[in-house]
């Protein structure tokens, strides 16, 4: 259907799939009031004219308007649905109600609004001229120019893209979700002279210009420069990584304010925190009670003053530079350098610590407060008032070991020292300083180190001890800071209720299954061992008639538990000795299968002593043997040692060894009259690893 004429729709009408209403040029089409247009998937109104609706557009479809106009009245209401396609290059005017869940691409066209729209879906490019209500949980992408005179509401799923937003001074822009104001490629701009309250993102890549208007920011604000012209911004959130925050307005912190560039030249009110940035201020800075700036440059100009009742923090490489008025009645914290140029007053009614850090007073410093001066440098006129309070730059670590009988952590009446400890401390570098030792008291200090971060340790633990509960005696790492560094090593005595126990069997493992099985015997008289690593004592014990041991009072911790030596003609199933970790009160089994040997598994070593008259370390034809050697064989793992003495051709034969490791070896003190020296690499001391039913042979060559 074309309209060449202007034509007023009476009843409702639907648009159905593959049908289009064409309004050209010049024409008028105007729905009436209670009457709905319905456009089906596959409609199209393809408009050149004039578009008036005081009824209903419901658009599934699809509707083009090309520099034509589209006006929908008060009482209105145009519905785009999830698949309706709106195309405008020309005007949109709303005083009614436009409701969008699809697509609307505005392209070069404009969209004036003075009424309601509503967009869960996506609005595209062109302008955006609102003198009414605008709410947002969808996508407005990258129009060229947003105009506000009303209200902007962004919920927490809405993003707006934009380059160019101008929030005029009835306008109010409400943002819980996400404001792009440009990107990495295209600078954007924000002219607010309204209200801009923001609880959720405004990510910045251009400029926010705020001149009388106000911003209220309890969400985040990054990047880009903000310029503060005679306006208010109260932030209680966070703004971060700007580049600048240039104002000559008033500025309410009582969030976080990181990394900044702010150029004060107005009223700087602050409750938060300001850190890592840069400070210049030519007006006035109001540090609160609660408020903390910690910046890496502060200046603070000739007609500026800085006010503060909180906590100024200057690192060790930050720098304060006043030539204005800095007043002080709470605590400036300085490591790093504070200039107090001609101009410059600093009344000090509160603290300042000046630790490790330099103040350079050209001018007046007027004190009526404290002013700690702590391995520090201090030059220029002194302060008028109380004087310099130089406090000596001797540092210490320092503490106590003491019996913790009730495992507090804490030493109460009655609770001794424990004497002659040693103290280790480490450095952050792996540098060990001189050990210390616990004195009749238990006390113990390091005088005179270095700040920075160390290693505390006492080791061993005392014996019949172990530390109390959240403690550790092994390396604790500790910031020495202050003067005074505390190391306290409680340590609770071992009784009945906490110690642990250790037991298990010694047993024939016969079939070598790791399980002792019917008829597999307990090997009595086995020596097994405890030893923990906090202390280094050292618990044996043997086994019963039945191969049983039962080690009591063992302290709670990291212990080995070892069955050595093995009798004889045996071999473990997998080791001899296993690493446990023992809780208080605990009872841990820890069983050893000791396989017997067969004769056809026992292995053989030769000895052969030569006399090495070449001294080349090797037996070479000619070279006879050594007799009246005395040499050995020693199993590492049942102590079983084999004494012979060579024969007259310098040869032993040990046999029946275990296929283990076996230590051959020859009596270096007592060599034959006539030889003095060993010649072979081994210096005459050889590891061997016993081959079953075979012959290892080991020469050791004499001069």
């Amino acid at each position: 259907m074309t309209f060449t004429t202007n034509t007023t729709i009476t009843t409702n009408q639907t648009i159905a799939t593959g049908e289009t209403w064409t309004v050209n040029i010049g024409v008028v089409l105007t729905i009436s009031p209670t009457v709905s247009v319905t456009i089906d998937n596959g409609g199209f109104i393809d408009n050149s004219g004039t578009v008036y609706n005081s009824g209903l557009i419901n658009n599934s479809g699809f509707i083009y308007s090309y520099q034509g106009t589209i006006n929908n009245n008060s009482g209105a209401t145009i519905v785009n649905n999830a698949y309706g396609l709106t195309i405008n290059s020309g005007t949109i005017t709303n005083s009614g109600t436009i409701s969008n869940s699809g697509t609307i691409n505005n392209n070069s066209g404009a969209i004036t609004n003075s009424g309601t729209i509503t967009n869960s879906g996506t609005i595209n490019f062109g302008t955006i001229n609102n003198s009414g209500t605008v709410h947002n949980s969808g996508l407005i992408n990258n129009p060229s120019v947003i105009i506000n005179s009303s209200i902007i509401d962004n919920t927490h799923t809405g993003t707006i893209n934009n380059s160019v937003i101008y929030n005029n001074p009835s306008g109010i822009i409400n943002n819980s979700g996400t404001i792009n104001s440009g990107n990495s490629n295209i600078m954007g701009i924000i002219y607010n002279t309204g209200t801009i309250s923001n609880s959720g993102t405004i990510d910045n890549y251009g400029t926010v210009n705020n001149s009388n208007g106000t911003i209220n920011n309890s969400g985040i604000i990054e990047y880009g420069t903000i310029n503060n012209n005679s306006g208010t911004l109260s932030n209680s959130g966070t703004i971060e990584l700007v580049a600048i925050i240039n104002t000559s307005g008033t500025i309410h912190n009582f969030g976080n304010i990181h990394y900044p560039t702010i150029i004060n030249s107005g009223r700087f009110d602050n409750s938060g925190y300001i850190n890592y940035g840069i400070l210049s201020n030519s007006g006035t800075i109001i540090n609160n009670s609660t408020g903390i700036i910690s910046p890496y440059t502060m200046d603070n100009g000739p007609t500026g003053t800085i006010n503060n009742s909180g906590s100024i923090i200057n690192y060790p490489s930050g720098n304060i530079n006043n030539s204005g008025a800095l007043n002080n009645i709470a605590t400036i914290n300085n490591s790093g350098t504070i200039n107090n140029n001609l101009s410059g007053t600093i009344n000090n009614a509160g603290m300042i610590n000046n630790y490790k850090g330099t103040i350079n007073n050209l001018a007046i410093l007027s004190n009526t407060g404290t002013i700690n001066n702590r391995c520090a440098t201090y030059s220029g006129n002194p302060p008028s008032g109380n004087q310099l309070n130089v406090i000596s730059c001797v540092t210490t670590i320092s503490g106590t070991v003491f019996t913790d009988d009730n495992g507090n952590g804490v030493q109460n009446d009655g609770e001794l020292g424990i004497s002659n400890r040693t103290i280790i401390l480490v450095d952050s570098n792996g540098n060990r300083l001189p050990d210390k030792t616990t004195d009749a008291n238990g006390s113990y200090s390091f005088i005179g180190i270095s700040v920075g971060q160390f290693l505390v340790q006492t080791s061993p633990v005392p014996t019949n001890h172990f530390p109390s509960t959240g403690f550790n005696s092994y390396a604790r790492p500790m910031t020495v800071s202050g003067l005074s560094t505390i190391v306290n090593f409680p340590m609770t005595p071992i009784t009945s209720e906490n110690s642990a126990t250790v037991n298990g069997t010694v047993f024939e493992d016969t079939n070598n299954d790791n399980v002792q099985d019917m008829g597999e015997v307990g090997l009595s008289g086995v020596q097994v061992f405890v030893v923990d690593f906090l202390t280094l004592t050292q618990t044996t014990i043997l086994t019963d008639a039945n191969g049983i041991y039962n080690a009591t009072g063992i302290l709670p911790d990291a212990v080995l538990v070892q069955a050595a030596p093995i009798p004889a003609g045996h071999l473990p199933h997998t080791t001899t000795y296993s690493y446990q970790t023992l809780s208080q009160g605990s009872t841990t089994t820890v069983n050893f299968a000791l396989k017997p040997i067969n004769s056809s598994e026992h292995g053989t070593i030769l000895i052969d002593v030569f006399d090495d008259a070449n001294l080349n370390g090797i037996k070479d034809i000619g070279e006879v043997g050594v007799p009246n050697a005395t040499v050995f064989t020693y199993e590492l793992l049942t102590a079983k040692v084999d004494l012979q003495v060579t024969n007259s051709t310098g040869i032993t034969t040990h046999s029946g060894l275990i296929p283990d490791v076996v230590v051959a070896q020859i009596n270096a003190y007592t060599l034959p009259p006539g030889f003095s020296s060993i010649t072979t690499a081994n210096e005459g001391f050889e590891y061997v690893l016993v081959i079953p039913n075979g012959t290892t042979t080991v020469q050791i060559g004499l001069h």
